[in-house]
């Protein structure tokens, strides 16, 4: 379940056709599609998208993440995507988690794991303080 509203994005998303299977069934190997638009949408709001952190030699990057299915999405549907940042403790990684709704069903989950890097040398760095600021 989510918790701060300021720090969740709610995005809709029709599943695109050529996401199913022939089982007519959003594919799983897809699921991490629909997320990664939420994690964009969420990034926007707390106004750090991808253009802002290249802009300054950070790039973000993903370490790890975990799917939990609940219920089959099928191709004539509109998937709602809910995305927060988990707090963020210290270190260089964070974490993003995920929730997909189909007409206010649960259906799926996810929970990724991030990093910023300094994109000239390509190694990880502590995310900058008024960025972390926003995940607090």
């Amino acid at each position: 379940m989510m918790k701060s509203e300021s720090l969740v994005s709610i995005i809709k998303c029709k599943i695109d056709p050529s996401h199913i299977d022939e089982y007519d069934h959003l594919n799983n190997a897809r699921y991490p599609l629909y997320f990664e638009k939420g994690r964009i949408a969420l990034q926007e709001k707390i106004g750090f998208p991808d253009s802002v952190l290249k802009n300054r030699g950070i790039g973000l990057i993903i370490y790890a993440a975990t799917y939990e299915y609940k219920k089959q999405v099928l191709g004539n549907q509109e998937v709602e995507i809910h995305s927060q940042f988990l707090p963020y403790e210290s270190g260089a990684r964070f974490f993003i988690e995920h929730e997909m709704y189909v007409d206010e069903e649960l259906v799926a989950k996810a929970k990724t794991e991030h990093a910023l890097i300094n994109l000239r040398l390509n190694k990880p760095i502590k995310p900058p303080c008024d960025f972390t600021d926003k995940l607090k």
